[in-house]
């Protein structure tokens, strides 16, 4: 089985460690592909971030760009990431704030909404959101290094509304995908790991090897056909 970590940072980012030590990390924890992704502070330092990714190889792993977009306003989003999508295989946004959570579902630019109920007392998603998510393919994403740093009632919060947050993907349909969103190599963790603390949020085994695996596969795979011209947004060129 092949396992994805879709969010990891770097020192090439706003990570501690270098590329090259985080890979062998994941290489190392049985992962078979890794998204090096960059939290995006301005066109320059992007594109810089991408010519240094793709100077990095290590055998027997996959390292794919993305970008994880932070925005304090929906036209902030809108900006970076109409400069950002043609350029990686994974664009992922931070929810939190219920005006970015409700821009992203809407836009099927996006692959990825990461934890919709960041900096909340709810789950950050209702019945209007999950159905935009469903009719945009977009994945809602849980990031794991949160839950990490977090105490007290701040964790418990978190955990009560990822699970509420799952339980509705679950309900309408859609796609989940887990990640460490690790920013040093201290921060990764066994995929099966992970699989196993979603399971205790309630997914079910087979959803929660799914978001570490064939979802984020589905992802990178329409991707890589947009970006080498071999399809458009919702179809494939014959």
């Amino acid at each position: 089985m092949k396992f994805y970590d879709s969010q990891i940072f770097t020192n090439l980012s706003v990570g501690e460690d270098s590329l090259e030590k985080m890979a062998e990390t994941a290489k190392a924890l049985g992962y078979s592909t890794i998204v090096i992704a960059d939290l995006f502070q301005g066109l320059d330092r992007f594109k810089l971030f991408l010519e240094e990714v793709q100077k990095v190889k290590v055998d027997g792993l996959e390292i794919i760009t993305g970008v994880t977009i932070e925005a304090k306003t929906v036209d902030e989003m809108k900006n970076v990431l109409s400069k950002v999508r043609d350029k990686v295989f994974v664009v992922i946004v931070n929810g939190g704030d219920y005006a970015i959570n409700r821009a992203v579902v809407e836009d099927s630019r996006v692959d990825i909404l990461m934890n919709p109920h960041m900096g909340r007392i709810d789950s950050g998603l209702d019945e209007a959101c999950l159905n935009f998510a469903k009719q945009n393919g977009i994945a809602i994403g849980i990031n794991f290094r949160p839950l990490l740093k977090s105490f007290r009632r701040q964790r418990s919060l978190a955990l009560q509304n990822i699970s509420t947050n799952l339980e509705l993907c679950k309900d309408f349909k859609i796609r989940v995908v887990g990640c460490s969103g690790a920013m040093s190599k201290w921060d990764m963790r066994d995929p099966r790991q992970l699989v196993a603390i979603a399971n205790s949020f309630g997914l079910d085994l087979g959803s929660g090897f799914s978001a570490l695996t064939g979802t984020p596969l589905e992802i990178i795979e329409k991707n890589r056909k947009i970006l080498a011209g071999e399809a458009v947004k919702g179809a494939e060129v014959i």
